[in-house]
């Protein structure tokens, strides 16, 4: 790993504990072990910090889903992968990283969210095109239009004005947001095969 994509690293871990706008360049150097000089070679500012820290970290994430498409042995085992994996992912961020990045960094925040949603939306038509071969998914589910909705409701769960931490845990809403669309398109066989998948259980 090269030392830009360590100080990288760190700084995301950093801001998902403690959000953005509390931690300084500073704090960064003081922790990377290196001083402001060094961090400046590879970064212009916080703000190019910011942006190629979470960049990276899109990228890693993508290919983590990438590789769950891989091995998963169907559609339904795919989709219960991304749910275990998006709960341990949303473990990791604390709300106050996206209240900084929506406050501070709109701009930032907004192409984030579009190259999300690309990236989402074309991972989950996929899902469905391969369910609706498996026949685990209905032969009538619309993966274009149900792909969007996939996406737009997913957003919807860091909405702290629908769904405060206080009131609804990440990992309850990213189970209940999988098996709501799931039941949307399952097959009769989809149905039973569900059975089988541990974080579809409770």
């Amino acid at each position: 790993m090269s030392q830009l994509e360590q100080i990288l690293d760190f700084s995301n871990s950093l801001f998902m504990k403690y959000g953005i706008k509390s931690v300084s360049m500073d704090d960064l150097s003081s922790n990377l072990g290196i001083s402001k000089k060094t961090l400046y070679r590879y970064v212009e500012n916080k703000r190019d910090l910011i942006n190629q820290s979470i960049g990276r970290h899109i990228d890693l994430e993508k290919k983590v889903l990438t590789e769950v498409t891989r091995t998963a042995t169907d559609a339904i085992d795919e989709m219960a992968q991304i749910a275990e994996h998006t709960v341990i992912h949303f473990r990791q961020i604390k709300p106050v990283l996206i209240h900084d990045m929506q406050k501070y960094y709109r701009d930032i925040w907004e192409t984030v969210m579009k190259l999300q949603s690309v990236f989402i939306k074309n991972k989950i038509e996929d899902n469905i095109k391969r369910g609706v071969l498996e026949d685990y998914y209905r032969k009538d589910a619309n993966a274009d239009i149900i792909s969007k909705l996939y996406v737009a409701k997913s957003f919807s769960l860091v909405d702290e004005n629908l769904f405060s931490l206080s009131d609804y845990p990440r990992e309850l809403l990213i189970r209940q947001h999988i098996l709501y669309h799931l039941h949307g398109i399952l097959s009769e066989k989809g149905r039973q095969h569900l059975l089988n998948f541990q974080p579809f259980k409770d």
